[in-house]
């Protein structure tokens, strides 16, 4: 009975242990598909600076801006970056990001991307199941049961997002700056499964519908 409880006690300091050293890490996910580990600092004009994740305390590298497919925040949050010429430091609607925080009498740019809402409600079908969302060829993000997550689109034009499923429901967005869009993704009972189904929102239902998300 001891042995058994030892053994808990030590699965349970392991688990911990693990989600504290995988806690507060960005993400730089590179255009060959590369991901670095890191803690972002700062978005420049052209460059991206950064420590890496297992050396925090060790030097600051860089980046050009134009091998960087997306950054994925420890909040959650992912600028989506494509186009050189479309990149301009965005701020999460969570909280600000690095040293690039502006201050009171700064005003965030919004006429430089589009703001992305996706969030999925609280639901009992595949609760446990995440399902990763796709722009083109690109993993921007996972949502789980009851999840929000907001994602700065720093390209303008026409866009397939999609999430698998057997037919590979998708959605095709004309991206403008300066707007606001909303995707929601259920999970709809099949003849033999459940598969998920993504469906844009309008802004007015769609802002109503994210902020009744509770973020876990």
């Amino acid at each position: 009975m001891k042995i058994k409880l030892l053994k808990i006690v030590l699965i349970a300091a392991l688990l911990t242990f693990t989600n504290v050293l995988s806690f507060g890490q960005d993400y730089i996910n590179k255009s060959n598909n590369d991901s670095i580990k890191c803690k972002v600092l700062k978005i420049g004009t052209s460059e991206i600076e950064y420590k890496k994740w297992d050396n925090i305390d060790g030097p600051t590298y860089t980046i050009i801006k134009s091998e960087v497919r997306l950054i994925r925040y420890k909040n959650g949050t992912v600028d989506f970056f494509d186009d050189l010429n479309n990149v301009q430091k965005g701020y999460t609607n969570k909280k600000d990001i690095g040293s690039n925080k502006p201050n009171s009498k700064q005003q965030i740019d919004t006429s430089k991307y589009a703001t992305l809402y996706i969030y999925r409600f609280k639901r009992f079908e595949e609760w446990l199941k995440g399902y990763n969302i796709h722009l083109e060829d690109s993993v921007i993000c996972k949502i789980k049961n009851n999840s929000k997550i907001s994602i700065k689109l720093y390209r303008e034009g026409k866009v397939n997002l999609w999430v698998k499923s057997k037919q590979k429901d998708e959605v095709v967005l004309d991206i403008k700056f300066g707007e606001d869009y909303y995707l929601k993704l259920e999970i709809i009972t099949g003849v033999l499964s459940y598969e998920p189904e993504l469906s844009l929102i309008d802004k007015v239902q769609g802002k109503i519908d994210y902020s009744k998300v509770k973020d876990r």
